[in-house]
């Protein structure tokens, strides 16, 4: 059995990254919708009950926010089994992944086994994140919020951030 190198410990470590990246911005787009759903439906008519809410769904689990999606949308089957699937392959990997792995972790050839399960969690992150975004986009043009509206503020942020 072969050692692990430090160019593998690292690869796995920030593929690790990667795919929580797209588990968190999964999240994200799910409270984003329900945000602007809450503001659709009159839920929340002013900035101070929408900060509010927003508190209030970031102390919300994963879990938690997408039964709460899905009280006001359908998915299909196909649909549905990647936000289930996602939610369960976050779980594992924030709370239970390397512990899973902890022998795999001191090989070669366990390590790039591992790099594959992330590579598909971030392809299934991303699906679900697809999911909740373009709901979330629609809602927002329900709003009145267009899409270049969106991509102004995209923009903004990232010129902020290379700034800030």
């Amino acid at each position: 059995m072969a050692s692990i190198t430090e160019e593998t410990t690292n690869e796995v470590y920030a593929l690790t990254g990667v795919a929580l990246h797209w588990a968190q911005c999964f999240e994200a787009s799910m409270t984003n919708f329900l945000i602007l759903h809450a503001r659709l439906t009159g839920t929340v008519t002013t900035l101070e009950s929408s900060d509010k809410l927003e508190a209030e769904y970031e102390k919300s689990t994963m879990g938690q926010l997408a039964k709460k999606l899905r009280q006001f949308a359908v998915f299909d089957d196909d649909a549905e089994e990647i936000l289930k699937s996602a939610i369960q392959e976050r779980n594992r990997l924030m709370h239970r992944f390397f512990q899973i792995h902890a022998e795999t972790f001191l090989s070669e050839n366990g390590a790039k086994g591992m790099l594959k399960e992330l590579q598909n969690c971030t392809i299934l992150f991303r699906k679900a994140d697809l999911i909740a975004r373009t709901m979330g986009i629609a809602a927002a043009k329900a709003c009145g919020v267009s899409e270049d509206d969106i991509q102004r503020e995209y923009e903004a942020m990232n010129a902020n951030a290379k700034n800030g």
